[in-house]
Parts: structure tokens; sequence; C-alpha cells
């Protein structure tokens, strides 16, 4: 079995009565690349992210590609793994298409020729909040008396909330009677 450490300049000599020659063959041993490291966040936002990280060493075959692997840090590897295809040349690629306020796991995985890597380290990253991107559900208006309305409603779907309600406004405007605006 070799190993990296056989890659080497082999000479062979062939020697007579009347001299010698020789030949040079260059054994160049190849493998799967080492895992990336250093994987770390550049920027942030409520639904995209931006990310680093450094090359390993590339098996003596050069890096095609990198494989930015993500899921929600509830979910497992195997069923909710999501993808990334990064060109084998960058260290810094973003990630977009995320939902605000989330967390998040991310690896890395490099490939040559010969295989992949095996993962990096992970990281995990949530996402920035945003404002909420539905409506409060169910509103209801009704008078209490002829000076008093009562306004109600449910929070929006929590999918919608892309972070934490903070509070509601409710504002009114004054029409003149007869005015279908």
């Amino acid at each position: 079995r070799s190993e990296r450490a056989d890659s080497a300049l082999f000479t062979c000599v062939a020697t007579n009565a009347f001299g010698s020659d020789d030949t040079s063959i260059n054994l160049i041993i190849q493998e799967v690349p080492e895992t990336p490291y250093e994987l770390k966040v550049l920027e942030k936002a409520g639904r995209n992210i931006k990310l680093s990280w450094q090359a390993p060493y590339n098996g003596n075959s050069n890096l095609t590609r990198y494989l930015i692997e993500f899921k929600p840090t509830k979910g497992t590897w195997q069923n909710d793994i999501d993808r990334v295809l990064v060109s084998g040349d960058e260290s810094i690629a973003g990630v977009f298409s995320l939902r605000p306020a989330t967390s998040y796991h991310f690896r890395i995985v490099a490939q040559n020729e010969i295989g992949s890597s095996g993962p990096s380290d992970t990281i995990t990253v949530e996402t920035s909040e945003e404002a909420p991107s539905g409506p409060p559900v169910d509103c209801r208006l009704s008078a209490v008396d002829q000076h008093t309305l009562r306004v109600e409603w449910k929070p929006p779907l929590k999918e919608h909330w892309n972070g934490d309600i903070l509070g509601y406004y409710v504002g009114y405007k004054k029409t003149s009677k007869g005015d279908d605006k």
C-alpha cells in the first residue's frame, strides 16, 4: 500500500563497461483532500450568511469544489441537510434562502478527482431577526359603547414571526359620515 511519503523522484541507472545511462520517474501519490479548517462567519443577515475557510492539503490533485453543508440545529445530517456547491479555488461563499431568527449548523467538505474529505468542524449560527412577514390573524372589532371600540387579534402565524414579536400598533382614522373611503 502506498502512502503520501512515498512520493519521490526515482532514478534507475544502467551501467556496463562502456558507460551508464539513467532515467527518472516522478512518483506522485494522489489521495482525497484533507478536511478544510477555520470555518467562520464573515457576515450574517436574516436570510443569508457569508462564510470563509482555509483550504486544506489537496491530496496532490486540484480541488474541484467544496460542499457547504447546512441544516437547522434541530434537524439531522441524514434527513435535513442542504448543500451549496462552491468552486475549488474559492475560500469565501454565501448561503442564501435561510429563515430569519433560525439556528443552523454549518460544515464544509473538500473534493478533488480522487474523492471527498471528511466534514470540517461544525459551527452554529443564528440568522438575524427581521420584521414579521405576515399580519396578525383573526382581527375583530366590536363596539363596547358609543365611545369605545374593542380590537382583538391573534399573533401572525409562527412561521411569519421572523423573531420575537415585540408589540403591535393599533391605529385609527376618523372619517366623515357618508365618507366611503
